[in-house]
């Protein structure tokens, strides 16, 4: 039997979890990000895709935006 005490504990330890998760995918993006910066010889070509399962659109990722703001860089919309 689970006792309150015991599920305040799993709670947490859940939450913990998704954040880990969370935080682990944005060092991740982050890092295809700058793999496919510095591969490019030429012409980089960056796109990203706004709607998925989610019922609200996801927006730009940060680091396509980021990437709009460097000098010199054009962005098609």
């Amino acid at each position: 039997m689970i006792t309150p005490r015991d599920q305040k504990g799993l709670d947490d330890a859940r939450k913990d979890f998704v954040e880990a998760c969370k935080e682990r995918a944005v060092r991740e993006e982050r890092r295809l990000a700058y793999v496919a910066a510095t591969r490019a010889r030429h012409l980089l070509l960056a796109s990203g895709y706004w709607w998925d399962t989610a019922v609200r659109p996801r927006g730009p990722s940060t680091f396509l935006t980021e990437l709009a703001a460097v000098r010199g860089v054009q962005v098609d919309q």
